[in-house]
């Protein structure tokens, strides 16, 4: 059996494993909201006005706080970002030691014409 077949031959259950696995998550979030509807429905019904007011500056602050940290969230490097500065700052430094080793020769040889250049200076 050729490797197109027996993608083939699994692609019809994974479809229905897929469809199977979307309608539990629907049907769950259906549920959920089901029951959310109800209760909120028995705590309007039970709630003093004065603490659903008090209740709905706490959940305004909440939510401004929330909102804030959001924003700042949004303006931080995500993770491939943060992987790709440190594979440059990676980069960077054995760049850096390859200058380095480089500089040496020059290094070297300003010395060597310093030392000329004092020597012939001097009076003899």
């Amino acid at each position: 059996m050729s490797v197109d077949a027996t993608l083939l031959a699994l692609a019809g259950p994974a479809v229905a494993l897929a469809a199977l696995a979307y309608t539990i998550v629907q049907t769950r979030k259906k549920a959920s909201a089901e029951a959310l509807a109800k209760i909120e429905g028995k705590v309007e019904a039970k709630a003093d006005a004065a603490v659903v007011t008090a209740l709905a500056g706490r959940i305004d602050d909440v939510t401004h706080r929330v909102t804030k940290v959001e924003d700042e969230i949004a303006h931080m490097p995500d993770r491939e970002t943060t992987h790709r500065l440190e594979l440059s700052i990676a980069e960077m430094r054995g760049e850096m030691k390859t200058l380095a080793e480089r500089m040496k020769p020059v290094a070297a040889i300003s010395e060597r014409l310093q030392e000329l250049m004092l020597q012939e200076g001097r009076p003899r």
